[in-house]
């Protein structure tokens, strides 16, 4: 699965998880959550930080390839029309 897609799939996990305390908590139900509510969560919140900032390196690295390729691609250009010039 892509990274956006587990991101994503982290974060709806997570809202579930909040949706249903504050739901329990807008009926004045007293919270029935496990003791392994606040571990889990906090699991959820550090895999979601790993994932953005491996997101945001794999970003950082495509845009420098775009950057690249278009120096690149102008250079071509550039060859290429000096090259026509020369060659009748």
């Amino acid at each position: 699965m892509e990274l956006k897609g587990i991101l994503k799939n982290s974060l709806h996990i997570l809202e579930e998880k909040q949706i249903l305390i504050v739901q329990e908590n807008d009926v004045g139900a007293p919270m029935h959550s496990s003791p392994d509510t606040p571990s889990i969560m906090k699991h959820y919140l550090k895999t979601i930080q790993v994932l953005q900032r491996k997101l945001n390196r794999r970003e950082q690295e495509l845009k420098t390839r775009n950057e690249s390729l278009q120096e690149i691609t102008n250079e071509l250009a550039r060859d290429q029309k000096i090259f026509s010039e020369k060659v009748p």
